[in-house]
C-alpha cells in the first residue's frame, strides 16, 4: 500500500505532462488566445509566440521629422515594427517585401514601421537607402535604445503589436513579408476582435 501512492501520483504527474505536450503541439496555449499559431507556415514558418507577451516598449526613437517617438503613438491599429540597418544584408534584402505589404494593406489598417539602427553619420544614406520604397516612412533608433527594449536578438527582427501594443508574434530574421502566408497571417490579425 506504500508503495502504491507513489506510484499512483507518478502516474498522474506522467498523465499531466503528456496532455501538457500535446497541447502544444495541437498549438493551445495562454500565449496564443487567438489561434495565430495555426499560420506558422510557409514564410512565416518562424513565428514566435512568448509565452508572456508583452507591451511594446515606451523607449523613445526618432520619426520622419527628427523628433521623439514612442510605440503608443502609433496605438488604435496593428504595428508591425520592423527593426533594420543598412549594414545588414538580410534587412536589406526584406525592405521590398515590407514596402510591398504596406501597399496590399493599407496604413489606414496596419502601420509598418521601418526603424534604422544605423549610426547617426549613417542617417542619410538610410533614409536615401529607404526613400525607394514610398511607402514606408523613416525612423530611426541609433542608440539601439528600442531594440533593447523590445529584446531583439538579432536583425532584422520584425514584432507585430495589436491595436493596444500587446505584442502578437515576432520573428526574427529575413521574411517575405509579401507571402500569402504573411498576408494571411496579418489579415487575421487585423480582424481579430479586441
Amino acid at each position: 500500500m506504500r508503495l502504491l501512492k507513489p506510484l499512483i501520483f507518478a502516474m498522474l504527474l506522467l498523465g499531466a505532462a503528456v496532455l501538457g505536450w500535446w497541447l502544444l503541439a495541437a498549438g493551445v496555449s495562454r500565449s496564443d488566445p487567438d489561434g495565430f499559431r495555426a499560420y506558422k507556415q510557409g514564410a512565416m514558418r518562424r513565428l514566435e509566440f512568448l509565452a508572456v507577451p508583452p507591451t511594446a516598449p515606451e523607449d523613445e526613437f526618432l520619426d520622419p521629422a527628427g523628433k521623439a517617438t514612442r510605440l503608443s503613438e502609433f496605438r488604435g491599429k496593428p504595428v508591425l515594427l520592423n527593426l533594420w540597418a543598412t549594414w545588414c544584408p538580410p534587412c536589406v534584402k526584406e525592405m521590398p517585401t515590407l514596402a510591398a505589404l504596406q501597399r496590399e494593406i493599407g496604413p489606414d489598417t496596419l502601420h509598418v514601421l521601418a526603424v534604422s539602427l544605423d549610426k547617426d553619420a549613417d542617417r542619410a544614406s538610410a533614409q536615401e537607402f529607404l526613400a525607394r520604397f514610398p511607402e514606408l516612412e523613416f525612423f530611426q533608433d541609433s542608440d539601439f535604445g528600442l531594440a533593447l527594449a523590445a529584446r531583439a536578438q538579432g536583425f532584422p527582427t520584425s514584432i507585430l503589436y495589436d491595436a493596444n501594443g500587446r505584442e502578437i508574434a515576432r520573428l526574427s530574421g529575413e521574411a517575405d513579408w509579401a507571402s500569402p502566408e504573411a498576408i494571411a497571417f496579418l489579415r487575421a490579425v487585423i480582424a481579430a476582435p479586441g
